[in-house]
């Protein structure tokens, strides 16, 4: 990476771990600005700009800098992965269900395994009322848990009970 893109990248880098995530985004516009960005420097753009404005609670800036990041095709599997689970998450954070259940989705299709996204994908589905796919989804779940003998957790039984009346 040029220097001229790089320096104010690692800025904003530093930014974010400091939760200066407005400052961080005046950085990467000062990165975006230098004229004929290679492939690598616009995916390096795209990935910190998208931590920095989730950071700043922008989740439409980070939504779309992260989909280009995991576009880009630049990504280690594992931290793909993490990009693909944050824009689960900020999809469904944005009530936006069906676009956090294609996400959410293909975080399981390529390995992933995190408890957090797989309730992503039931209350998604839920809310979006798909509920036989929520049920089925949730009562394996809850099936795989007791045969691990793991409680289930509170929010699975919530889920699973029948609204009282």
């Amino acid at each position: 990476m040029r220097a001229e893109v790089g320096k104010p990248i690692q800025a904003a880098r530093e930014l974010i771990q400091a939760k200066k995530y407005r400052d961080a985004l005046a950085k990467v516009h000062e990165a975006e600005a230098v004229p004929n960005l290679t492939g690598y420097e616009k995916y390096a753009i795209d990935l910190t700009r998208g931590s920095a404005a989730q950071g700043a609670g922008d989740n439409d800036v980070a939504v779309s800098s992260f989909e280009s990041a995991v576009a880009s095709g630049r990504l280690a599997p594992a931290d793909q992965l993490k990009v693909i689970a944050a824009i689960a998450e900020l999809h469904y954070q944005a009530k936006n269900y069906a676009k956090a259940i294609s996400w959410a989705s293909r975080f399981e299709k390529e390995g992933g395994s995190d408890p957090g996204i797989q309730q992503v994908l039931i209350q998604a589905h839920y809310l979006s009322g798909n509920y036989a796919y929520a049920a089925k989804d949730l009562r394996a779940e809850i099936e795989a848990d007791e045969k691990a003998d793991r409680v289930p957790t509170r929010g699975q039984v919530a889920v699973s009970l029948p609204a009282a009346t």
